[in-house]
Protein backbone atom coordinates (compact mmCIF):
# COMPACT_ATOMS: atom_id res chain seq x y z
CA UNK A 1 0.00 0.00 0.00
CA UNK A 2 1.29 3.44 -0.87
CA UNK A 3 -0.45 6.50 0.54
CA UNK A 4 1.43 9.80 0.77
CA UNK A 5 -0.91 11.34 3.35
CA UNK A 6 -0.69 8.27 5.58
CA UNK A 7 3.09 8.22 5.23
CA UNK A 8 3.33 11.92 6.13
CA UNK A 9 1.05 11.50 9.16
CA UNK A 10 3.13 8.55 10.36
CA UNK A 11 6.35 10.55 9.91
CA UNK A 12 4.97 13.44 11.96
CA UNK A 13 3.81 10.96 14.62
CA UNK A 14 7.32 9.46 14.66
CA UNK A 15 8.97 12.86 15.05
CA UNK A 16 6.56 13.87 17.82
CA UNK A 17 7.17 10.57 19.63
CA UNK A 18 10.94 10.89 19.22
CA UNK A 19 11.04 14.46 20.53
CA UNK A 20 8.92 13.55 23.56
CA UNK A 21 10.93 10.37 24.13
CA UNK A 22 14.23 12.25 24.03
CA UNK A 23 12.86 14.93 26.37
CA UNK A 24 11.84 12.25 28.85
CA UNK A 25 15.14 10.42 28.43
CA UNK A 26 17.32 13.45 29.11
CA UNK A 27 15.07 15.59 31.32
CA UNK A 28 12.93 13.07 33.19
CA UNK A 29 13.85 14.50 36.60
CA UNK A 30 13.06 18.06 35.57
CA UNK A 31 9.78 17.06 33.90
CA UNK A 32 8.76 15.07 36.98
CA UNK A 33 9.53 18.04 39.23
CA UNK A 34 7.64 20.42 36.91
CA UNK A 35 4.56 18.17 37.06
CA UNK A 36 4.97 17.25 40.72
CA UNK A 37 5.21 13.61 39.64
CA UNK A 38 6.76 11.45 42.33
CA UNK A 39 8.11 8.70 40.04
CA UNK A 40 10.66 10.21 37.64
CA UNK A 41 12.01 6.76 36.72
CA UNK A 42 8.64 6.02 35.10
CA UNK A 43 9.20 8.97 32.76
CA UNK A 44 12.64 7.62 31.91
CA UNK A 45 11.12 4.24 31.01
CA UNK A 46 8.38 5.89 28.96
CA UNK A 47 11.03 7.94 27.14
CA UNK A 48 12.94 4.82 26.14
CA UNK A 49 9.73 3.12 24.98
CA UNK A 50 8.72 6.21 22.98
CA UNK A 51 12.05 6.24 21.16
CA UNK A 52 11.51 2.62 20.14
CA UNK A 53 7.93 3.40 19.13
CA UNK A 54 9.15 6.36 17.06
CA UNK A 55 11.58 4.08 15.21
CA UNK A 56 8.80 1.59 14.43
CA UNK A 57 6.45 4.34 13.23
CA UNK A 58 9.13 5.94 11.06
CA UNK A 59 10.17 2.59 9.59
CA UNK A 60 6.54 1.92 8.76
CA UNK A 61 6.14 5.37 7.17
CA UNK A 62 9.14 5.06 4.85
CA UNK A 63 8.59 1.46 3.75
CA UNK A 64 8.09 1.02 0.01
CA UNK A 65 4.81 -0.69 0.87
CA UNK A 66 3.14 0.45 4.09
CA UNK A 67 1.90 -2.49 6.15
CA UNK A 68 -1.77 -2.18 7.07
CA UNK A 69 -1.17 -4.45 10.06
CA UNK A 70 1.60 -2.21 11.41
CA UNK A 71 -0.49 0.91 10.87
CA UNK A 72 -3.39 -0.70 12.76
CA UNK A 73 -0.97 -1.61 15.57
CA UNK A 74 0.29 1.99 15.69
CA UNK A 75 -3.27 3.33 15.77
CA UNK A 76 -4.12 1.01 18.67
CA UNK A 77 -1.03 2.17 20.57
CA UNK A 78 -2.00 5.79 19.99
CA UNK A 79 -5.54 5.19 21.29
CA UNK A 80 -4.18 3.32 24.33
CA UNK A 81 -2.01 6.37 25.10
CA UNK A 82 -5.05 8.63 24.82
CA UNK A 83 -7.21 6.41 27.04
CA UNK A 84 -4.43 6.14 29.63
CA UNK A 85 -3.99 9.90 29.62
CA UNK A 86 -7.71 10.49 30.07
CA UNK A 87 -7.77 8.06 32.99
CA UNK A 88 -4.85 9.82 34.64
CA UNK A 89 -6.62 13.16 34.27
CA UNK A 90 -10.09 11.98 35.32
CA UNK A 91 -8.78 10.07 38.33
CA UNK A 92 -6.40 12.91 39.21
CA UNK A 93 -3.79 10.21 39.60
CA UNK A 94 -0.28 10.38 41.04
CA UNK A 95 -0.62 13.79 42.74
CA UNK A 96 0.26 15.50 39.48
CA UNK A 97 -0.28 19.25 39.56
CA UNK A 98 -2.69 21.19 37.35
CA UNK A 99 -0.09 22.16 34.76
CA UNK A 100 0.93 18.50 34.52
CA UNK A 101 -2.64 17.47 33.78
CA UNK A 102 -2.88 20.19 31.14
CA UNK A 103 0.32 18.97 29.48
CA UNK A 104 -0.92 15.37 29.55
CA UNK A 105 -4.24 16.50 28.04
CA UNK A 106 -2.66 18.51 25.24
CA UNK A 107 -0.35 15.64 24.31
CA UNK A 108 -3.32 13.24 24.36
CA UNK A 109 -5.23 15.52 21.98
CA UNK A 110 -2.29 15.60 19.57
CA UNK A 111 -1.97 11.82 19.69
CA UNK A 112 -5.73 11.42 19.17
CA UNK A 113 -5.34 13.54 16.03
CA UNK A 114 -2.61 11.20 14.78
CA UNK A 115 -4.85 8.20 15.40
CA UNK A 116 -7.84 9.81 13.66
CA UNK A 117 -5.87 10.86 10.58
CA UNK A 118 -4.03 7.52 10.38
CA UNK A 119 -7.38 5.72 10.51
CA UNK A 120 -8.84 8.01 7.84
CA UNK A 121 -5.88 7.63 5.48
CA UNK A 122 -5.66 3.88 6.06
CA UNK A 123 -9.25 3.53 4.83
CA UNK A 124 -8.48 5.43 1.64
CA UNK A 125 -5.33 3.47 0.90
Amino acid sequence: MNNKKLSLTLKINAIFSLVNGLAMLFFYKQIAAFMNFEYPQVLLAIGIILIGFAALVYRTAVASTISKKLVKFIIIQDWLWVVGSVLIIVLQAFSINRIGFIVIGVIALIIADFAIFQQRYLKTA
